[in-house]
């Protein structure tokens, strides 16, 4: 006869991978290596597909829309808005339509978790690297964590916070346990540390925990800043930066979506 931990365990699992797939989400507040493309600053660039291919994002009213924009030389696609289901769909017709493409950049506030694993998978398997000029909040950090490099600019930043179950199924708390320890397992998958992943899984879903650039380089999170001017700034060296809450930050609005 089965223990009762052999059948509670798995059952929780299958209810927590319901959860992640219907309503988990990361709510949001309102040596040398190679330079990103010099010219994929927003304002250089048009809309991707202003008729000519509609954007597959499915209806979603707690996670704002996106949109998807190509640099003028070809290299850079950006990412501006939620992370929704449908993403992934328009990011493979995108680098299908523009194989040259080597850069995603991204300015988030997140949104839907298994939206974003499924954008993430597609960065690995193309091999691109990422780049924040702005902010990448929340989900938007498991797309960034993807990149094969990860490139910060010098005044952007990184937010991180625990997961939120926006639809519950069955027991708020497990759920949300659940998902967090498998959120740790897949930013350790792209080598970012356990100890920082624990913390940023333990800030609560209206706040938002914005590490320091040495907290950044040790924690294997991203692999340069980008100064203003161009230059890059690697890794400091192998010494540990200790985790804690960084800068100040405002506080988050508890209703607003990632």
């Amino acid at each position: 006869m089965p223990s009762l931990r052999s059948t509670i365990v798995p059952f929780a699992v299958g209810i927590a991978l319901l959860g992640l797939s219907a309503g988990l989400m990361l709510l949001p507040r309102s040596p040398a290596v190679a330079a990103p493309a010099e010219n994929s600053t927003a304002t250089e660039r048009q809309p991707l597909w202003p008729t000519a291919l509609p954007l597959a994002e499915k209806e979603d009213a707690d996670v704002p829309p996106y949109s998807l924009v190509m640099s003028d030389d070809g290299l850079a696609l950006t990412i501006n808005g939620g992370i929704r289901f449908g993403l992934a769909e328009d990011m493979r017709n995108a680098l299908d339509g523009w194989p040259e493409v080597r850069t995603v950049i991204l300015n988030s506030p997140g949104g839907r978790l298994g939206a974003a694993e499924t954008a993430a998978q597609l960065i690995e398997e193309k091999g691109l690297n990422t780049f924040v000029k702005e902010d990448c909040e929340s989900a938007c950090t498991r797309v960034f964590v993807a990149g094969k490099e990860r490139y910060l600019l010098e005044h952007a930043t990184l937010g991180f916070h625990g997961s939120s179950v926006t639809k519950p199924v069955l027991g708020d708390g497990l759920i949300k346990w659940i998902a967090d320890q498998v959120t740790v397992r897949q930013y350790m998958r792209d080598g970012i540390d356990r100890e920082f992943m624990e913390h940023a899984v333990s800030i609560a879903p209206a706040s938002m925990w914005f590490p320091t650039h040495d907290q950044l380089f040790a924690a294997h999170v991203i692999t340069a800043v980008v100064g203003i001017d161009g230059h890059l700034t690697p890794p400091p060296s192998a010494t540990p930066a200790p985790i804690g809450n960084g800068p100040p930050r405002p506080p988050v609005p508890p209703m607003m979506p990632l």
